[in-house]
């Protein structure tokens, strides 16, 4: 599962690229999130030369059918090149759902020892890692744990109160 707008920095090109690579056709990837006006890339554009039979373009959805969606996936996928913070990922983890997540500087800070990392240009390592955590359930079993727990330090209790302590230091 995938979620995002169809944003260029969001990369859906290269998972898209990636998720042709993975022979399994039993595996299908859900992809939520709505094509926004600005950006030139379209979703026919994305689909050129890759088999979509097993990609399933969702758009927009309501909340809970974003919880379902999280809560039955084996796996969330998150590629993008950019981010400020990266809240895909801990909605992710609060359905305990394993992520998969670029491994650049924010998603670090949010995702830690919980999620597997890929970079986000190379298509091999984002089908490996996809792979290794459909097969491995051991593995997703340890990520949705830690996953649930490190969510737990971004609630809006915790942030708050982080935002206070700071606030009555100065």
């Amino acid at each position: 599962m995938a979620v995002s707008s169809i944003d260029p920095r969001k990369n859906f090109s290269m998972l898209l690229k990636a998720f042709s690579l993975i022979e399994d056709k039993n595996i299908k990837l859900y992809i939520v999130g709505g094509q926004a006006h600005i950006y030139s890339t379209s979703i026919k554009e994305l689909c050129d030369n890759i088999p979509t039979d097993r990609i399933k373009w969702l758009g927009r959805i309501t909340d809970s059918e974003l919880k379902e969606y999280y809560m039955n996936a084996c796996c969330f996928i998150y590629p993008s090149l950019y981010e400020g913070f990266g809240i895909p990922p801990l909605e992710a983890m609060a359905c305990g759902t394993p992520t998969i997540v670029s491994d650049i500087p924010p998603l670090r800070e949010v995702c830690s020892n919980a999620s597997l990392y890929i970079c986000p240009l190379d298509t091999e390592d984002i089908a490996r890692k996809i792979m290794l955590l459909v097969s491995d359930i051991e593995l997703r079993e340890r990520l949705r744990i830690a996953g649930y727990n490190q969510y737990k330090r971004f609630t809006w209790k915790n942030s708050a109160n982080a935002v206070y302590d700071l606030l009555c230091s100065l």
